[in-house]
């Protein structure tokens, strides 16, 4: 199979002020000025360091610019030597410097540019390669290592028996996210789960003060500093430190936005990109290696389980939506023998799901808030209910449950006040229940009031 040549197109526009290179004849000769390169016919050809020689072919059109004092020049070279793109690279690198001068304000416009076509999918396979990388090491850990069950915690249970197509997995999910996502996975820091809160260190200090202990070891204190996933699990298997690949994976990210948007990528960029990824590429692979050596206690798979899932609620507030909906189907299905569970697309403004038992149909209400909203709007969710319309759709139901799922761990809610919003919607009507609770570090609801 013949091999397609590799074509260079310029566009080279300069002003036209007198006689000075006023054809595609004395464009030619211009160039020519220089020892290195020689024209006879359609052939170009140079002399480049060490002795070596290229030949390319060329073509060439000249005309004035309409309406302007300015002439441009098409200029076009092709090579059908695919093994000397370097030499030709070379090539290119003359002529651009002869033709800037040209003219001052002479503008060269490469209109096409097989050479960086090539740069870049060469650079762009090796990057490709440690995003693969990457995305193994991570969903290979995180699915044998913590036990990370993703449509668990992200797919609730009614959509993915519904939608067979949105049965997504993990790895799945990080074929979805964005390069700098992946870093971020591996190098964000995390606290030790014992020291994860201000609550963790309030109480290693009350323990300090009730066994009478006027210091505090360095030791006790030591989960208090941030390790990252890398730290913690990957890096003893390399010598490559955390910052340094941290910031080798930050400039191949960037390279990567400037093959993504098309910009031209020369020989020193595509330089750049083996030497960076090759490094990265041997160190993925003797961590995914060493993969079966490692061993998480219970505690440290479900601070690893809290921690992505924090991670992918703050990267997506619909994500938050969808844990919340899924912890408290798993929590109805503890507390019913039999149900079946149904979105509440019918009455979206009022129902998040409906669920069937062998009692009849309870219809339920989501409500994900912090406890400073709830003090200042618990006056407004009861208003909420007294209307025509909800008292319309509540006969459909034989109960009606308002969850109520506070963010902070500790919230800090009088039982008076909660006591106020549950009279206050029996009021309205009393197939209304009132549950309050929290959702724990690894997505579980936990409820606390139940009326």
């Amino acid at each position: 199979m013949k091999t397609k040549p590799l074509v260079v197109e310029y566009l080279i526009i300069i002003k036209q002020e007198n006689t000075f290179c006023n054809s595609d004849v004395l464009f030619l000769k211009f160039l020519e000025v220089d020892s290195s390169l020689t024209i006879s016919g359609n052939q170009l050809t140079v002399s480049l360091k060490k002795g070596n020689k290229l030949t390319v072919s060329y073509s060439i059109a000249s005309d004035l610019v309409p309406s302007q004092e300015q002439r441009y020049f098409r200029f076009i070279i092709s090579s059908g030597e695919g093994d000397k793109i370097n030499e030709l690279y070379d090539l290119t690198k003359l002529l651009e410097e002869i033709i800037a001068k040209l003219h001052p304000e002479a503008s060269i416009n490469i209109l096409w540019n097989d050479i960086a076509r090539k740069y870049a999918v060469e650079g762009y396979t090796l990057i490709n390669e440690v995003e693969n990388l990457l995305r193994r090491l991570i969903a290979n850990f995180m699915l044998t290592k913590v036990g990370y069950d993703y449509p668990k915690y992200h797919i609730p249970n009614e959509v993915e028996s519904r939608d067979s197509h949105l049965k997504i997995n993990y790895s799945d999910y990080l074929h979805q996210t964005y390069f700098s996502d992946l870093k971020t996975i591996l190098f964000e820091g995390q606290r030790e789960f014992t020291h994860r809160n201000i609550g963790d260190i309030q109480r290693i200090v009350e323990k300090h003060i009730s066994e009478k202990k006027k210091e505090i070891s360095i030791d006790d204190l030591k989960g208090i500093i941030s390790k990252s996933l890398w730290e913690k699990y990957f890096a003893k298997e390399t010598d490559y430190k955390k910052e340094n690949l941290e910031k080798d994976l930050e400039e191949l990210n960037s390279l990567r936005n400037e093959i993504a948007h098309n910009r031209h990528i020369d020989r020193d960029t595509l330089g750049k990109i083996r030497n960076i990824s090759v490094k990265i590429i041997k160190t993925l692979n003797l961590a995914i290696e060493d993969l079966s050596n490692k061993k998480l206690s219970i505690d440290e798979q479900n601070f690893q389980v809290s921690t992505e899932n924090s991670r992918i609620v703050q990267a997506s507030p619909q994500q938050e939506r969808i844990l919340l909906k899924q912890s408290i189907i798993n929590w109805y299905f503890a507390r019913y023998p039999s149900i079946t569970v149904f979105e509440g697309n019918e009455y979206y403004r009022y129902i998040d799901l409906t669920i069937q038992t062998n009692s009849g149909k309870i219809a339920i209400d989501l409500r994900l808030m912090s406890t400073t909203f709830f003090k200042l709007r618990k006056q407004t969710i009861s208003d909420n209910f007294d209307t025509e319309e909800f008292k319309q759709i509540i006969n459909n139901f034989s109960e009606y449950h308002l969850i109520i799922a506070f963010r902070d761990e500790n919230y800090p809610v009088g039982i008076r006040m909660v006591e106020m919003l549950n009279k206050s919607l029996n009021s309205i009507n009393s197939k209304i229940k009132l549950i309050i609770g929290n959702i724990d570090e690894v997505q579980n609801f936990n409820p606390t009031i139940i009326f």
